[in-house]
């Protein structure tokens, strides 16, 4: 996992410095994980929305009910 550290002099708009914490980090679109496999099961659970993603099976939210309500 990495974590923000201090800017260093003049970064560039919108980037920041990142160190590791001695974990294998993988990286691939919106998903990070430690493993190429963890990163392939997160997008197999997001396209067929399983494991906790919006519109799940059984998902509901509390407040998407009362925005619908009004």
């Amino acid at each position: 996992m990495a974590w923000p550290c201090a800017r260093r002099s003049a970064p560039r708009r919108g980037s920041c410095w990142w160190r590791r914490h001695g974990e294998a980090v993988v990286r691939d679109g919106p998903f990070v994980m430690n493993t190429r496999e963890e990163v392939e099961q997160a997008r197999d659970d997001y396209r067929n929305r399983r494991n906790g993603f919006e519109m799940a099976a059984g998902w509901s939210s509390d407040y998407a009910a009362t925005v619908a309500a009004h």
